[in-house]
This record gives structure tokens, C-alpha cells and sequence, in this order.
């Protein structure tokens, strides 16, 4: 018996627009159209569209479960790759460390070495100072005496 498209599309649970696409892809001989000019499907037309419906359907169904079985395994997979990322960031940033830590104490060497040289330049500066003090003095010194031995050269003269 020929069923129309709206009466396999109840039978199925389906949309009408599903059966039309279904329908597309059947010969000609498998469809027909009554005394109104509605399109019916015979039964051997209906069979294989009910066919292609169920096993579209299957095909959805069975696919579920396997992903849902595969998503512990991607999961794990994921888990895996961000341990060990973490890892290797871990690493990375233990060597960053190390790093930082050899520079400060290399920049610590240098203020102290840098201090010391300070208080050298402190003490040389100091000692310079003395000693053109001393010098000032011991010439000062001289200058009188030269005074005093030019006045007594020339009070010899006179």
C-alpha cells in the first residue's frame, strides 16, 4: 500500500523534509502520485527509506557511547600532556631561579668590591690631603726662613 510523505514521516518520527531528502535519492519507479497530485512512496520505496532513517539513527547511537568511552582516554591523554607541562614549567622556572640567585650573588661581590675600592679612594684622598697640608706647611716654613735670612743678609749690608 502507498503511503504519502506526512504519513511515513509519523510513522518514523521524523520531519517531512527528512523523508524528501531520503527521497531524492530513490529511483523514480519507487514514487508515484495520486488522483490529487499528492506524492505517495510504495511500500519497497517506504522499506528503504525506513532502512537508511534506522540506520542513520544507529550510526548516531552507536557513535555516542564510543566517544563517551573515548573522552576518559582523551582525558587522561590531557591530563598526561598538562602534567607535563607543569613539569617542565616547574623546571624552567627552578633554573630561572638558580639564575637569579648566582646573579644577585654576583652583584652582591661587585657593591662589596665596589665599597672597598670607595673607602681606598677615601683614604688615599685623605692621605693627599695630609700631605699637601704638610707641604703648605714646610713651605710656609721655608718662606719665613728665607724671609728672615734675606732681612739679616741685608742688614749686613747696611
Amino acid at each position: 500500500m502507498a503511503k504519502t510523505i506526512k504519513q511515513l514521516a509519523d510513522e518514523l518520527g521524523v520531519s517531512k523534509q527528512t523523508i524528501r531528502y531520503h527521497l531524492k535519492s530513490l529511483p523514480v519507479k519507487f514514487t508515484g502520485k495520486d488522483s490529487n497530485g499528492i506524492i505517495t512512496i510504495n511500500t519497497t520505496g517506504a522499506r528503504l527509506i525506513k532502512n537508511k532513517i534506522v540506520n542513520k539513527t544507529r550510526n548516531i547511537a552507536g557513535k555516542q557511547p564510543q566517544q563517551k568511552s573515548s573522552l576518559p582516554v582523551n582525558n587522561q591523554e590531557q591530563i598526561n600532556s598538562l602534567l607535563q607541562r607543569l613539569d617542565t614549567l616547574e623546571q624552567t622556572y627552578h633554573e630561572q631561579l638558580l639564575n637569579k640567585d648566582q646573579e644577585i650573588t654576583r652583584l652582591h661581590n661587585t657593591l662589596d668590591q665596589t665599597q672597598k675600592l670607595l673607602d681606598q679612594s677615601q683614604q688615599l684622598q685623605l692621605i693627599a690631603e695630609k700631605k699637601v697640608d704638610e707641604f703648605k706647611k714646610i713651605s710656609n716654613t721655608s718662606n719665613k726662613n728665607k724671609k728672615n735670612h734675606q732681612k739679616t743678609w741685608w742688614s749686613k749690608l747696611f
